[in-house]
């Protein structure tokens, strides 16, 4: 006979089964209709000049005091063309998350 356990803090009647692999993805949106847009809003990023050299942080982080400056970079094109690459990131995991959802191939 399986072993069977309940699901954390009572949600749901359902119970799992031991050694039953956990979905990691939310599963697929039956909508009936065409997913919306890929339309995104991005983080911001505060930039500073410390000496002759530029930090950047993102802006929520360095409001709510939390110390993740990224750097030292040499110039300012190389602070601004870090930011790029951490938005690109962001884009990129979202539209994943995203086709996955709607169960789009993009």
């Amino acid at each position: 006979m399986q072993k069977t356990l309940k699901r954390p803090h009572g949600r749901g009647k359902d119970k799992l089964k031991v050694n039953e692999p956990i979905a990691t993805t939310a599963p697929r949106k039956e909508t009936g209709h065409t997913p919306p847009k890929p339309i995104y809003a991005l983080a911001a990023y505060t930039v500073e000049k410390r000496g002759k050299k530029w930090h950047v942080i993102k802006t929520a982080e360095h409001s709510a005091g939390k110390n993740t400056w990224r750097g030292p970079y040499a110039t300012l094109n190389q602070a601004t063309t870090a930011i790029a690459r951490l938005l690109e990131l962001e884009v990129s995991e979202r539209h994943k998350r995203r086709c996955e959802w709607y169960g789009v191939a993009d």
